[in-house]
C-alpha cells in the first residue's frame, strides 16, 4: 500500500502543489499505518476532508468562468446582430416619449424622423448632434399627418401626442428656423452650436446667478456671443415681483450694473417674465434685417438674417407658447 502511495504522490505532485497540499502525503501515509484499527479514518474519507476546501473553490472557479462564457456568448451575439442591423442600413426609431402614450398604429402619417434625412454634404457628427437636439425638443419622433384638419382634432381632444402643423400663411416665420433643446446645455447642445458655422449668437438665461453664471461661461466660450436682453435695464422693470434672490453672487462683466442691481433687489427673475418681450424681439424687421436671436434659459445661438439659429432650453410652458407663435419650428 504505502509503495502505492508513494507511486501516486510523485505522478500527482503537480496537483498537491496547485491544491497547497504538499503535505497530503503524509497525511494519507498515516491512516494507511493505522487501517485495520478501531475508528480509523479510510483513506477515501482522508482524501475528501484534506481537499474539499480547494475542490470546492475550484467547483466554483469553474462554475464562474461557464457562466462568464455564456454571457460573453450572448454578448456576442447582440454584437454580431448589431453589425447586421446596421449593415442592412434600416432606421432605428428613437425612444417613445413617455409623455406620448397615444397608439400610432394604424394612423395615417408618419414621424418626422421617417420623412427626412440630411442632405449627403452633413457629417456623421453634424448629423447626430442635429438629431440630439431635435429628440431634445421633442421634434424628432412628432407625427405628420396628411390632413392638417385630423390633427388639429386630436390635439384639441384628449389625444396624447405630439404633432407637427403648417401654420397659417400670415402667421409664417419669415426669419430662419429655431432648434429647441431643454436644460442646461449638454455636450450634444454644444456640439450643435459648434457646428452651426458662421452662426451669430444672442444668449439668454434667467436673472439669477446660476443664470448670469451660464451667460458669462457662454460669451466666454463662443467668440462674438453677445447677450440678448441680459441687462439692468432689462432686469429692473420686472424686479419687484421676482422670486426671493438665492445663491452664491457672481459678476456680469458685460453690465456691470446687472450684477449690482440684483444684489441691491435680492430679487430673481424668470424668463417667462419676458416672453412677451423675447418674442417681439424675434418678431423685429426692418431695413431688410432680422433680430437674430433666441428665447432659451440656457443658452442659444441666433444668426444673421442668412444663417442658422439655434435656441437651447425652453421650458416646456414657454415652448408650447413659443410653438404656438411660430418662434419654435420643426
Amino acid at each position: 500500500m504505502r509503495a502505492q502511495l508513494e507511486q501516486w504522490t510523485q505522478g500527482n505532485a503537480g496537483l498537491l502543489a496547485d491544491i497547497a497540499r504538499p503535505d497530503l502525503a503524509v497525511v494519507l501515509a498515516a491512516v494507511v499505518d493505522t487501517t485495520g484499527e478501531p475508528g480509523a479514518r479510510t483513506l477515501r474519507e482522508a482524501y475528501a476532508e484534506a481537499t474539499a476546501i480547494r475542490v470546492t473553490q475550484r467547483r466554483d472557479r469553474l462554475a464562474a468562468l461557464a457562466a462568464q462564457r455564456a454571457a460573453l456568448a450572448d454578448r456576442r451575439a447582440e454584437v454580431a446582430a448589431e453589425r447586421d442591423r446596421i449593415a442592412a442600413e434600416h432606421d432605428d426609431a428613437p425612444p417613445a416619449p413617455a409623455t406620448r402614450p397615444a397608439p400610432r398604429a394604424g394612423r395615417p402619417g408618419a414621424p418626422l424622423w421617417r420623412l427626412v434625412r440630411f442632405a449627403d454634404g452633413v457629417t456623421v457628427p453634424d448629423a447626430a448632434a442635429v438629431e440630439a437636439a431635435l429628440h431634445a425638443a421633442g421634434l424628432l419622433d412628432a407625427w405628420l399627418h396628411p390632413d392638417p384638419g385630423t390633427a388639429t382634432a386630436a390635439l384639441a381632444g384628449d389625444d396624447l401626442d405630439g404633432y407637427l402643423l403648417p401654420l397659417p400663411p400670415h402667421r409664417r416665420p419669415t426669419a430662419p428656423p429655431l432648434i429647441c433643446t431643454e436644460g442646461v446645455p449638454s455636450v450634444a447642445v454644444h456640439t450643435l452650436l459648434g457646428a452651426a458655422h458662421g452662426a451669430a449668437i444672442r444668449w439668454r438665461n434667467d436673472f439669477d446667478w446660476t443664470g448670469v453664471r451660464l451667460t458669462a461661461a457662454a460669451l466666454q466660450r463662443y467668440r462674438g456671443a453677445v447677450p440678448w436682453r441680459m441687462t439692468a435695464a432689462d432686469y429692473l422693470p420686472r424686479a419687484g415681483t421676482g422670486t426671493a434672490l438665492i445663491g452664491t453672487p457672481t459678476r456680469t462683466p458685460w453690465d456691470e450694473s446687472l450684477g449690482e442691481s440684483m444684489r441691491r433687489t435680492g430679487r430673481a427673475v424668470m424668463e417667462e417674465r419676458l416672453l412677451d418681450l423675447l418674442i417681439a424681439d424675434l418678431r423685429v424687421t426692418g431695413a431688410g434685417q432680422r433680430l437674430a436671436g433666441v428665447y432659451q434659459p440656457a443658452g442659444c445661438r441666433g444668426s444673421n438674417a442668412a444663417g442658422p439659429r439655434i435656441e437651447h432650453g425652453c421650458s416646456r410652458r414657454s415652448k408650447e407658447r413659443l410653438l404656438a407663435d411660430r418662434t419654435c419650428a420643426g
